[in-house]
């Protein structure tokens, strides 16, 4: 009898517990700097944001993003190296990218380049996924960021 009641009371408990995998949720991008390297190359960093809701810690398996200066293509941004999440918490990734100025100059939009050298600012925009995955479950989170810095 107190076996039926031990296994009534587990099965009960293993029943309810959720253990839903949810994607983990892309927050924000900050902490961006353009600064120049030298007279040909501009240096792009910055720190995406997100946040894992599960009860157990993820990894993340890949990073596959596009830079995107003024409107125009300027860098593909990937990394392989693996990084562990906590359960329930925040996590940051640094992304760094360098770009040739000739580069910048051979797009459609040189004027718009030339706008933004003389106002010392830049518009900036980040588009792609970041792969996390957990117990052999691998999920692609979107990133889209954009925003207008300063060029130091």
């Amino acid at each position: 009898m107190m076996y039926r009641i031990l296994m009534f009371v587990f099965a009960i408990g293993f029943f309810s517990c959720s253990t839903e995998d949810m994607e983990p949720q892309f927050k924000t991008v900050d902490n961006i700097d353009v600064t120049m390297a030298g007279k040909n190359m501009v240096n792009i960093t910055a720190d995406i944001h997100f946040y894992n809701p599960n009860v157990v810690g993820c990894t993340v398996e890949k990073v596959n993003l596009t830079a995107f200066a003024e409107g125009n293509e300027v860098s593909t941004i990937e990394s392989n190296s693996k990084q562990e999440v906590p359960a329930k918490s925040e996590f940051v990734i640094p992304i760094k990218s360098s770009v040739a100025l000739n580069k910048l100059v051979e797009q459609d939009n040189v004027l718009g380049f030339i706008a933004a050298a003389l106002k010392k600012e830049v518009e900036l925009k980040f588009e792609g996924t970041v792969t996390v995955s957990k117990g052999g479950i691998n999920f692609e989170v979107p990133v889209e960021a954009e925003e207008v810095v300063s060029i130091k």
